[in-house]
């Protein structure tokens, strides 16, 4: 059985984007294959300060960090879903992504399939920040 693992890359206790990804769980435990497992994650429970090559040098990978690791490694698949900040992606979740980036050989996804997904009360609705991050994740 494929595991899909589902995330926000928001870490507002309200955030749409998080409502969002519940419901598109939501649907896909509701089809009726029984091949895909959904693991749904918050990724605030995987805090770390904000990344620097010097603080990394002084105390290394955070702890947090190396065990959601271990999570991605498991999973066969992705979905997140992301607001857009100032058209770009949340200075958390780009946090993440450093600090992820820089445990075993760097890559996050390990070319496995991901679905992004974003809403935002904006005119754009999202749009800048798929694009962004369509162009960031081809070298993560």
């Amino acid at each position: 059985m494929a595991q899909l693992l589902v995330f926000s890359g928001s870490n507002h206790s309200k955030s749409i984007n998080k409502q969002l990804g519940k419901y598109a769980s939501s649907v896909i435990k509701e089809t009726e294959t029984n091949s895909v497992e959904i693991n749904e994650i918050e990724l605030e429970s995987f805090q770390a300060p904000i990344f620097s090559i010097d603080l990394e040098g002084k105390s290394g990978v955070p702890e947090s960090i190396k065990k959601l690791r271990e999570v991605f490694l498991k999973a066969d698949g992705f979905m997140f879903t992301t607001p857009e900040h100032n058209g770009s992606l949340p200075a958390f979740l780009k946090n993440i992504f450093d600090w992820i980036s820089r445990v075993d050989d760097g890559s996050i996804f390990n070319d496995k399939p991901v679905m992004i997904i974003s809403t935002s009360p904006g005119g754009r609705g999202g749009a800048g920040v798929i694009a962004h991050l369509e162009l960031s994740l081809i070298h993560i």
